[in-house]
């Protein structure tokens, strides 16, 4: 199995990049990928770019250069209470909080990207490879903001997805969720929560957790890998 390791910032791929063993580097515009090995795993690692054009191109340029099995998202997240910082997520399924077709009257839903279905789901061989005991598994909503409101959180769970229960929002997941859906490639994200929504600091709570959240879900990637056989 080959596996393409994306992060959105170069704190997101760093540790696991420092990791790696018989590194090869190949850039394709604007894109640096790293190939190499990591636990006797054949990995390439690449940093998308921040927000959701970023990450769409990112899928894209890697699937029309190289060959590989599964796309796994790793970095940081805004959790939702009661998650606390250094908490790792697993998606259980990917949705947008800020696409609104309804208003067109072409009879999708809100979130629901046009030819898509309503919300991505993870590639459950993969989560079955996880001690959830080390995790918590639920749904990501990704928006193209930091998202810092509870309110705008209790309202995109309860009023447009009331049949989901997102743990956190980020700004990416959504979107390679959908690149790999057309490509038809298995996809999960893994995320470290680095600050929870509507804190009074939540801002200083991310500048400060960054770093750390960072280096501990590449930690949780590293465990993740013994199980891939």
């Amino acid at each position: 199995m080959k596996i393409l390791f994306v992060g959105a910032m170069d704190c997101e791929i760093d540790y696991i990049k420092s990791q790696m063993s018989n590194v090869e580097t190949k850039v394709c515009d604007p894109f640096v990928f790293y190939l190499g090995n990591l636990k006797n795993k054949n990995i390439i690692l690449v940093k998308s770019g921040i927000g959701k054009v970023m990450s769409g191109l990112l899928i894209g340029i890697a699937k029309a250069n190289f060959a590989f099995d599964v796309v796994i998202n790793i970095g940081i997240a805004g959790g939702v209470s009661p998650l606390k910082s250094g908490d790792i997520v697993i998606g259980k399924n990917y949705a947008y909080g800020d696409v609104d077709l309804t208003p067109g009257g072409f009879g999708y839903e809100f979130g629901q990207m046009a030819q898509c279905p309503r919300y991505f789901k993870s590639d459950l061989d993969i989560k079955s490879l996880i001690d959830n005991g080390e995790c918590i598994i639920g749904d990501m909503c990704t928006c193209d903001s930091f998202t810092t409101s509870i309110d705008f959180v209790n309202k995109v769970n309860e009023e447009y997805y009331p049949d989901l229960k997102f743990v956190c929002f980020d700004m990416e997941s959504a979107a390679f969720a959908q690149s790999c859906y057309f490509l038809q490639i298995p996809f999960i994200a893994i995320r470290s929560i680095s600050d929870i929504i509507g804190n009074d600091n939540q801002q200083e709570e991310y500048k400060s957790n960054e770093i750390n959240s960072s280096i501990e879900v590449n930690k949780f990637i590293l465990k993740l890998l013994n199980n891939i056989k």
